[in-house]
């Protein structure tokens, strides 16, 4: 999936700035937001599923009021 991709990838380079970083304040904000990126990409397949369950049961909804 793209979507989980991109949350790696932005991982990915938050974990390049802190190895870069010389500041130890600094160095542990990238760390963090590495792993809220993880985060993500661990849960979206969960939150995909969520929504189309949700548009999914939102269209079976609106065909039964027009009968």
């Amino acid at each position: 999936m793209i979507l989980i991709e991109d949350f790696r990838d932005q991982a990915a380079e938050c974990r390049r700035f802190a190895e870069t970083e010389a500041d130890e304040t600094d160095r542990s904000v990238w760390l963090l937001l590495q792993n809220a990126w993880m985060q993500l990409s661990d849960e979206a397949p969960k939150m995909l599923e969520v929504s189309q369950a949700a548009m999914s049961s939102g269209a079976k909804t609106k065909a039964k009021r027009r009968r």
